[in-house]
């Protein structure tokens, strides 16, 4: 069974085109296979076409159309009967007879769409006779074109004596002695009929290429020379640029934009609105707006219809990351502008910017087109598929306007990345595996590499790395080549949850279960600018999943494992992706989009407000009074929560293991299994009134504390099980989810690292396992039920424990998949926001299966009763990030206000770029490290992408060399910030062999520069001097500062600072200005929305756009004359000799606009 290629694919025939003459083209014929949407039964002659078809086809095709054939036989034995209608040749879908004018249409003067692309329009082979033969039809549980009737139409097509046969469909690569299309074509050319194929619409990436036998021509599409712009204006001033061949709108107004998520019918989930499928939108919630809709699911016109007929004015189509850069211009019904991945995230990312109250107005867009923008070619190679070549090719061009002077230079690297052209890939890198030696660019990364390792290169710069063996095994450890001398960093799981770092020199520094490995290459005396990297990332191959791990010869091992004894091999070809390049956080990212494939995923609106997580505050013990005591003295306080997790407590479940009046036993808590998915006694009435105090239902109590305190968003908690020890077989509620008991059985991987408290006990326990059958049905029930109680959300915890369970039910890799879809489906399904917290899934099973999950807990717990875990904390979500932060969101857990190390994680979480929640308990707050964190409006000031360590850090140990700070970077949407943390000397690392640290000074010095910032062009602009103002947060000082110089920094153990780093910009020859944002900020710079600069008869100015109540602080070279703060007049301080401009902002004042005038 085949899947049709729904797409356009343009075909265009080298071989036959380039000899035919006129004389032979009236003679001959070629032969189209059309991919449409309704397909018929096998006629053997053309006088069987039901006469009104043929009269139909020969009327609009004239004597070009010389015949046309249907075959379903294969179809109908599936299908049962067939539709009267069905029975046919015609083209009811239009695919058929796009790739039949394709192939062979004829000259057509004066085509244009819309009046754009004006010329002649001509096929392949216009001068040619064609006839059309159908073999696909409706789509029946996901096939249409199946292999009988594809055969036979191969087969009439060479008895009609056929010159040319053009297949315009195809599916995943499969046997050649499976393969219809293979089998025909073999065929076919074993009579001298050349058989060309299409290569289909998926990619760039490996194996997406269809129809790849030897004996046919395979063809993929090829460049336009022109291109037709669309631009896409946001009211902030980002310029993105689009295709399409639709209409524009007026460019002198913006228009108001939302997700087409938001405005999502009540019968219809978020993920159809999304797409703008039929019947998913609202027309009171589209009407007037702008909708931005994601690519994928339905035809790309068909998205601009719904959108239309929803009432909308235009549309924004964003590629996913699988379509990435590829730009369609489609003749949309409305104004609309297709943007790729890239600037489909900016747009997202803008809307979700605006989800804070005050800057809701300012959501606005406009977009217009402009004219074909003709390419001029300096280089460029036509591409081809076939077995054995791929050829990647580079695009270097120049843009011209038509009527415009102006001339755009544009250079594009190579179509296999979809990223942006901040490559960090060499030229001439190409991995070698020669003399059993690894290397790239003439580097040697492994040597003494065994003979049964492969190396299949992808790109110019990567490749996987796999093995072979000569036996058959469920887990096979693999030595790969010895690594030493070299500084590397290596992410493992030391407990079965989560993950942490370790640096090292050598393979035997590489701990078992390691899941990311980075090498630092440098060559001699090389300076930092020279140095190089190499990432190892073990991936999952099939059925199998891999790690990483080294033993005491210095050797790299690979260890592939199923989970499952039956599910055995004898080799993984793609056991670990290998890539060089020459900036580590570049090279992450486009290692991530090389190999993997994620939907776009929503970011969640919590993360920009404060929330308030009841597990420490209460464990067990939550309970409705409590929350609201909590929730209340946080809002007198006047950092109130908008955000809530009600975590474990609130559910319905037993516990054997647990009787009242016997001692408790550790680890026994673990036993726990749900009987029901609805909430305990504590969260509502009883038919006995055992709980005389608990609210009617969850519903009630939620609804009421949403109205009280103004809270935005509620989750609660839940395990991947449903609970710890899962759901309690025999139970009458959980009974149609067929729980079974199974007792986990951990990997030796595991076993080797941290014993850990929770696993050991449902080892014992054992876990009540819902049956992978119907899991889908379960939390699909769950989140409906949490869904009419009026909660927005979950945190799905214990996540990992599938790879220990997964004997007998398909290995962990296809257990993991299974739930982990069923589980996105479920919350899209039944959440408005893509409201889940992924935890305890630090494994990649987990991780590279979060298709739609946007936040993951990125570190151990948080433990407030242990001094040790304070700084390892910080540190080992920093680095974590370095991994986690490319596929999600990393999540730093909730933290106590009122502690020793509170201003520590408070300063961490501010440079974080993450979701800022405590865990205080009921009136247990310390309000001045709040108020630095939060806003009186309850929203937070998050940065924008997730905080990783300094390049300088990365091979460094910020928590065991004595010496070390560790610094951590982000950028806001004006300014860079740094935070520095002295983690030494208050812990030490698990699973370290030498965990006794030689003594630590009192103070730890080191170097920061602005350089530590990364991206940091993003924000400096043209206007930029190359110097900038350095705030610091903790001495309140400012100083200006080269960009490329550095200042020393000296702090205590458990001390941190957090300093803003803003551009300093020459706007004329005696302004130079530089915002930081709100000085009693941690992250000053994130209060800063915009900054302009403006001149007219009132004279010269520095606009601000900001939030937030407190000081305003800026760089400023001289003294403004007059200062206004919302339109209206006021006054500031000027410090002329250190250039600190201050203007104070009332607390409640929630959004402002500064004007200083000079």
């Amino acid at each position: 069974m085949w899947l049709p290629k729904l797409s356009l694919i343009l075909l265009f025939f080298t071989l036959y085109c380039s000899f035919q003459t006129p004389a032979l083209a009236i003679k001959k014929s070629y032969i189209v296979y059309l991919g449409s949407h309704r397909h018929g039964n096998s006629q053997a002659d053309y006088g069987l076409v039901a006469e009104s078809h043929y009269k139909f086809l020969g009327s609009f095709l004239g004597r070009k159309l010389i015949g046309a054939r249907f075959f379903n036989d294969g179809y109908a034995s599936y299908v049962g009967s067939m539709k009267s209608n069905e029975n046919s040749a015609r083209d009811l879908e239009g695919h058929g007879s796009h790739t039949l004018s394709t192939a062979g249409g004829n000259f057509v003067p004066g085509a244009s769409v819309f009046g754009l692309g004006n010329g002649t329009a001509k096929g392949g082979s216009p001068k040619a006779r064609v006839a059309a033969y159908k073999v696909c039809w409706t789509p029946i549980n996901g096939s249409e074109c199946f292999d009988a009737d594809i055969v036979q139409g191969f087969e009439h097509a060479i008895h009609d004596g056929v010159d040319v046969i053009s297949v315009s469909l195809g599916g995943d690569p499969t046997d050649y002695f499976d393969d219809g299309i293979a089998i025909g074509a073999f065929h076919a050319v074993k009579h001298g009929v050349v058989v060309v194929c299409s290569a289909g619409n998926s990619g760039p990436t490996p194996g997406s290429v269809s129809n790849v036998a030897p004996w046919m021509i395979t063809v993929g599409a090829s460049t336009l020379d022109r291109e037709f712009q669309t631009f896409v204006e946001l009211q902030n001033g980002e310029r993105l640029k689009g295709t399409s061949l639709s209409s524009s709108l007026p460019e002198d107004r913006f228009y108001p934009l939302m997700s087409a998520a938001q405005a999502k019918a009540a019968n219809a989930s978020a993920e159809d609105a999304l797409l703008c499928k039929p019947d998913s939108l609202d027309p009171e919630k589209a009407k007037g707006k702008i909708l931005a809709c994601l690519r994928g699911g339905n035809a790309r016109v068909d998205k601009g219809k719904q959108a239309a007929l929803a009432g909308a004015v235009g549309m924004i189509l964003c590629n996913d990351k699988i379509t990435g850069n590829e730009l369609i211009a489609d003749p949309h019904f409305l104004p609309a502008s297709q943007l790729t991945y890239k600037d489909g995230l900016a747009v997202f990312a803008y809307i979700n910017s605006t989800s804070v109250d005050c800057v809701n107005e300012k959501s606005v867009v406009i977009v217009y087109s402009r004219q074909a923008i003709a390419l001029r070619q300096n280089s460029i190679s036509n591409m081809f598929s076939s077995p054995a070549l791929r050829l990647d090719y580079s695009l270097s061009f120049s843009l011209f306007a038509r009527n415009r002077k102006q001339r755009l230079r544009v250079s594009r690297g190579s179509l296999s990345s979809n990223q942006k052209w901040r490559h960090s890939m060499f030229v001439g890198a190409k991995p070698v595996l020669k003399d059993g030696t690894l290397s790239f660019s003439g580097q040697d990364v492994l040597t003494g590499v065994p003979a049964n390792i492969v190396l299949t290169p992808l790109t110019d710069s990567s490749a996987y790395v796999g093995a072979t063996s000569t036996q058959t095994s469920s887990r096979h450890v693999f030595k790969i080549g010895v690594i030493e001398d070299v500084r590397l960093l290596c992410l493992f799981r030391f407990k079965i949850w989560w993950m942490i770092p370790r640096v090292g020199t050598s393979g035997s520094d590489i701990p078992i279960e390691t899941q990311m490995l980075l090498l630092e290459a440098r060559q001699g005396e090389a300076s930092e600018a020279s140095t190089s990297y190499i990432v190892f990332l073990p991936l999952l191959d099939g059925k199998f999943r891999s790690s990483l791990q080294g033993n005491t010869f210095n050797e790299l091992e690979i260890c592939v494992e199923s989970g499952d004894p039956s599910i055995v091999t004898s080799q993984s070809l793609k056991a670990v992706f290998v890539n060089y390049g020459d900036h580590p956080f570049n090279l992450m990212k486009e290692s991530m989009n090389l190999f993997l494939s994620t939907f776009l995923m929503q970011i969640p609106g919590m993360l920009d407000w404060f929330g308030w997580c009841t597990w420490d505050a209460f464990y067990h013990e939550v309970n409705p009074q409590g929350i609201i005591d909590g929730l209340t003295s946080l809002s007198e306080g006047g950092t109130p929560a908008k955000f809530l997790i009600i975590d474990d407590g609130w559910q319905d479940t037993t516990n054997e293991f647990q009787k009242e009046g016997e001692q408790y036993i550790e680890g026994s808590e673990f036993g726990g299994r749900l009987v029901s998915i609805e909430e305990n006694s504590k969260f509502r009435k009883t038919a006995d009134g055992a709980r005389d105090g608990a609210p009617s239902s969850l519903k009630d109590f939620v609804s009421d504390i949403k109205k009280t305190f103004g809270l935005k968003y509620v989750y609660v908690w839940h395990a991947l099980m449903g609970y710890w020890g899962g759901l309690l077989p025999g139970a009458a509620k959980t009974m149609k989810y067929n729980p079974k008991l199974r007792y986990p059985v951990q990997s030796p991987g595991n076993l080797a690292s941290t014993r850990d408290v929770s696993m050991d006990s449902m080892e014992k326990y054992g876990v009540g396992a819902i049956d992978p059958a119907k899991i889908s049905h379960f939390y699909q029930d769950l989140h409906k039920y949490l869904a009419s109680q009026n909660v927005d959300g979950v945190k799905v915890d214990v996540q990992n424990i599938l790879e220990t369970i997964a004997t007998g039910q398909g290995g962990r890799v296809s257990l993991t998949r299974q739930f982990q879809e069923a589980l996105e489906n479920s919350i899209v399904a039944n959440f408005k926001d893509n409201s889940i917290i992924c935890c305890m899934g630090q494994s990649m099973d987990s991780i590279y299966h979060a298709k739609r999950s946007a936040i993951t807990r990125a570190s151990d717990d948080y433990y407030p009763k242990n001094p040790a875990t304070q700084t390892l904390h910080i540190a080992a979500v920093s680095f974590n990030s370095i991994f986690l932060g490319e596929v999600v969101l990393p999540d730093w857990d909730m933290f106590y206000s009122r502690h020793d190390a509170a201003e520590f994680h408070a300063a961490a979480r501010a440079v974080g770029g993450c979701g800022v929640y405590v865990s205080d308990k009921p009136g247990h707050h310390d309000f001045k490290i709040l108020r630095r964190l939060v806003l009186p409006d309850g929203s937070i000031l998050r940065a924008k992408y997730p905080g990783r360590p300094a390049r300088d850090c990365l091979f460094r140990d910020p928590v065991m060399d004595g010496k070390s700070l560790l610094k951590i970077w982000n950028l806001n949407k004006c300014t860079g910030v740094i935070g520095v943390f002295n983690c030494q000397g208050a812990g030490s690392w698990p699973c370290w062999e030498n965990t006794v640290q030689e003594k630590v000074s009192a103070k730890i010095s080191g170097q920061v520069s602005p350089a530590d910032i990364e991206y940091f062009e993003e924000v400096s602009g043209k206007q930029w001097t190359g110097d900038c103002a350095v705030f610091s947060f903790s001495s309140g000082s400012l100083f200006r500062l080269p960009s490329e110089e550095s200042f020393n920094v000296a702090l205590k153990s458990l001390e941190c600072d957090v300093f803003t780093v803003s551009p300093i910009k020459a706007y004329d020859q005696e302004i130079q200005f530089a915002p930081i944002g709100l000085l009693n900020m941690y992250n000053s710079g994130g209060a800063v929305e915009s900054v302009d600069y403006l001149t007219g008869s009132f004279g010269r100015g520095i606009h601000i756009m900001g939030r937030g109540g407190g000081r305003f602080g800026a760089y400023s070279s001289i003294k403004p004359q007059s200062c206004s703060v919302n339109s209206k007049d006021h006054g500031f301080n000027f410090n002329a000799e250190g250039h600190l401009l201050v203007v104070t902002i009332p607390n409640t004042t929630t959004c402002w606009d500064i004007h200083l005038c000079y």
